[in-house]
């Protein structure tokens, strides 16, 4: 599965450690399969940069969000 996230710059692998505390879910790495959604994350900053990652799910509980 591809995924997306916006930032102010290229990040390799996904960090929890970037995370801030003041987020809707708490802190985490989020991303997103909708392209044009972190593109707009990606927009709010003054470089804009738009990672994109390939998710294997097979391992892992999810939880998703509607």
């Amino acid at each position: 599965m591809k995924v997306y996230h916006g930032s102010s710059e290229e990040i390799i692998t996904p960090d929890i450690g970037r995370s801030r505390l003041d987020i809707d879910f708490g802190v985490g790495f989020y991303m997103t399969a909708d392209k044009h959604m972190a593109s707009k994350w990606a927009c709010n900053k003054f470089n804009s940069v738009l990672n994109a990652y390939d998710l294997d799910l097979s391992n892992l509980r999810v939880k998703k969000l509607n």
